[in-house]
């Protein structure tokens, strides 16, 4: 009686085992890209929209940064992946084969400038000097 209730629960678990497939039991490899995206001046860019797209499958995640201006995309399949950058009155900014690896944190940090930024120069006129007649 003991000897058939064992085998009950061994072909339970053989059954539980094959159903879960062999993704499920093996873990996939996965690290995490944390990053940050300023302005010119040093200054946070909150909401700014980051992609990172994997080179070897095309497989895309889009996230926002924060209000400090942080963003972490964790759970990414270890490869090679693009990374792009854009925020509303910003320009884009990319970096191209970022390496994940399991265990290594590779942080990225973007500086956007500021979208049709131009210089702008001050010209105030002034009356002629008049010079002094000496006769």
């Amino acid at each position: 009686m003991r000897r058939q209730s064992s085998m009950r629960f061994l072909s339970f678990g053989l059954i539980l085992v094959v159903s879960l497939g062999p993704a499920q039991m093996v873990g996939r490899a996965v690290s995490s890209i944390p990053g940050a995206v300023v302005d010119p001046a040093g200054s946070a860019v909150a909401q700014a929209k980051v992609i990172a797209t994997c080179a070897d499958t095309g497989i895309s995640q889009s996230k926002d940064t924060n209000g400090a201006g942080i963003v972490t995309f964790a759970n990414l399949e270890v490869g090679m992946y693009n990374v792009a950058v854009t925020a509303t009155g910003f320009g884009t900014k990319a970096i191209s084969c970022v390496t994940v690896e399991v265990s290594k944190q590779r942080g990225l940090n973007f500086t956007l400038a500021v979208a049709g930024s131009t210089e702008t120069a001050v010209v105030t006129a002034t009356e002629p000097l008049k010079q002094n007649e000496a006769k």
